[in-house]
């Protein structure tokens, strides 16, 4: 459907070049591709491009920190209390509170640093086996070994990013395409390793 009416816009601009007479070596019609790792003429994915999804880990860990610490500036800002004001201990209570929720995202900003770092320190080289910085497709499903921080789609794909400390990791570690392992009483099988 997308395709199709790319290619019908696609087409008008041609005509419209052609018709002012726009010289052929001053325009591109080839590898227009609404994703870079899909060949729209064989209708198959392409090799995963590991480095690019690395750098798409990073800035999207780089700006949930950003968010994050924002977040818990605001929330500072909001909660202090002014000491020449009188405190009753309605407030006291209420500023006990807010501390522990100021911890919580205190916590939360030194969780996605940590992230970051472990992020920046793998290794996206191309994997044979289950191991830190693989990208694996089991049971039809995407998984890129990293950092436990959910669901994303990368270049069309929908991931979801499992750390080493994840139990389904420890049953696929070391694993080979092909390999079958079980975990909860269900079978994973390794389809593909990138």
């Amino acid at each position: 459907e997308v395709k199709k009416k790319n290619d019908e816009i696609v087409d008008k601009v041609l005509k419209l070049i052609k018709q002012r007479g726009i010289p052929t070596a001053d325009y591109q019609t080839q590898r227009v591709n609404l994703y870079k790792n899909y060949d729209y003429n064989t209708k198959k994915y392409k090799m995963i491009d590991k480095k690019e999804l690395k750098k798409f880990l990073i800035e999207n860990e780089t700006h949930t920190i950003e968010n994050t610490e924002e977040k818990l500036l605001d929330f500072v800002k909001g909660t202090m209390l002014n000491r020449n004001d009188v405190i009753d201990q309605d407030d006291q209570s209420h500023h006990r509170q807010e501390e522990r929720l100021r911890k919580q995202l205190d916590k939360q900003v030194h969780d996605h640093h940590h992230h970051l770092e472990e992020i920046e320190a793998l290794n996206f080289n191309p994997s044979q086996v289950v191991e830190p910085g693989a990208v694996i497709k089991v049971n039809d499903n995407y998984m890129v070994i990293a950092t436990a921080d959910g669901n994303f789609t990368f270049e069309g794909k929908n991931f979801i990013s499992i750390s080493t400390k994840a139990p389904i990791y420890q049953c696929m570690m070391g694993k080979k395409k092909g390999d079958v392992c079980s975990f909860n009483n269900n079978d994973f099988k390794i389809e593909e390793i990138y």
